[in-house]
């Protein structure tokens, strides 16, 4: 006799205890030899999955030593959260990041602008507390959308590097200005070929920035700085299509 719908999720579930059960983390240790796991939600912004996500991840960093968080949101974001919880050097200040950095106002804001996010932010910090620097657990972001942000932070950074790139940086991307706020107009453009121009000069920002990679290295400490800026103007290209 065929099973029912009913009685074939029977077979396969897993009973979870409740939320507030200090052994919820531990349910998922079958998992603790994969090299990456993907742990999702059904809703996108419910505070149940965000704290049943956040108690998963938690457990697996402390007694399973998972190193990496990677969330669906922007990269610029996600390095935000990155610098303060394993307190990296500010990007202007050259001190230790006590406060994080302005991160998640793009839509949808609520989906790690809450609660559940900013509590598991600030365990990581404190768990990372006191490691070294590969004992520590990272926070990145995985989204490529935030054009106007990842502009904002290479130029920061040749700010702080190399004032003379950072001017030509700055020149070459005003021909993206009006099109940073309303990317979806400068799509448009694209398909009718009219900004050939502003896609030469993103590419060219690009390989200005990996040609001083080594110029870089021997001057500063700074391997995740570049690293980080490196991977916004990749970002930018790629909303060009560049590859």
């Amino acid at each position: 006799m065929a099973f029912s719908l009913q009685e074939s999720f029977r077979t396969k579930v897993t009973p979870l205890p409740p939320l507030t059960d200090p052994t919820f983390g531990a349910k998922f240790d079958k998992f603790s030899n994969c090299r990456v796991l993907l742990i999702g939600d059904a809703t996108h912004g419910t505070s149940e999955f965000y704290t049943a996500r956040a108690k998963i991840t938690r457990h697996l960093i402390k007694q399973h030593g998972f190193n990496i968080v990677a969330i669906q949101a922007d990269w610029r974001d996600g390095d935000a959260i990155d610098r303060y919880v394993r307190r990296r050097l500010g990007p202007k200040t050259g001190a230790d990041v006590a406060e994080k950095e302005t991160a998640f106002q793009r839509f949808p804001k609520w989906m790690w602008g809450n609660q559940e996010t900013q509590q598991f932010v600030e365990w990581l910090r404190s768990h990372n507390k006191g490691l070294t620097k590969a004992q520590m657990t990272g926070f990145y972001g995985l989204d490529l959308y935030s054009m106007a942000a990842s502009i904002e932070a290479v130029l920061n950074y040749w700010d702080q590097k190399d004032s003379e790139m950072g001017k030509v940086a700055r020149k070459k991307f005003g021909s993206l200005q009006p099109w940073i706020d309303q990317p979806q107009e400068h799509g448009l453009g694209k398909l009718l070929e009219i900004f050939k121009n502003c896609e030469e000069n993103v590419l060219q920002i690009l390989q200005d920035l990996l040609d001083k990679r080594l110029d870089y290295a021997k001057s500063y400490e700074d391997d995740e700085d570049f690293h980080s800026a490196e991977q916004n103007a990749r970002l930018i290209a790629g909303k060009h299509d560049l590859r």
